[in-house]
């Protein structure tokens, strides 16, 4: 018995409906997810190498991938992941110079890793953490200063050869434009 203003609805009409309102696939934004990318770089790889499908849904018109399809792309192909040069934590960036302030021994960042370890290497060819490298003396000769980002879609590359001695013009040329 049905109470007034309510109605009941048979199994089959309540699976109909279920079914309208299943999602189809994973949409792009759970595919950036699913990869641990921006919500641009999915959608380049779907637009190139992740097979999708259109499907009505909501009430629209919507672009979906099926989960096996990503499956597939992600045992086939691994997402570049770009090497980090910046640290916000610490405020270090690769190659940044350390002078010890009674020694004037030299050090560098040679090492930004994507968990937030910072690594330095000193003239004597030691490597240290940052933490202990700071704690050991060593102050940074150049400070950043906290601007606002410029997210203008560009890019510029530079290719230097390794420098063999930390003394080297080529970091001053990095330090110079982390400026």
């Amino acid at each position: 018995m049905l109470t007034k203003g309510l109605r009941g609805f048979d199994a089959a009409t309540v699976e109909k409906v279920k079914e309208l309102y299943r999602k189809p696939g994973l949409t792009y934004r759970e595919v950036a997810e699913e990869l641990q990318v921006s919500l641009s770089t999915a959608q380049k790889l779907i637009k190139k190498e992740i097979p999708s499908f259109t499907a009505f849904y909501l009430g629209k018109t919507v672009s979906f991938v099926r989960k096996e399809d990503l499956e597939v792309f992600k045992e086939q192909y691994k997402v570049e992941r770009k090497t980090p040069i910046y640290d916000k934590e610490t405020n270090s960036f690769l190659f940044q110079s350390f002078v010890h302030s009674t020694t004037g021994e030299l050090a560098r960042v040679t090492e930004v890793s994507t968990d937030g370890d910072v690594l330095a290497k000193t003239e004597r060819g030691t490597d240290l953490p940052l933490e202990t490298l700071v704690s050991t003396g060593y102050q940074s000769s150049v400070q950043l200063e906290e601007k606002t980002a410029n997210n203008m879609r560009g890019y510029c590359v530079f290719r230097f050869v390794k420098p063999s001695h930390l003394q080297s013009p080529i970091y001053d040329v990095v330090e110079m434009f982390s400026n």
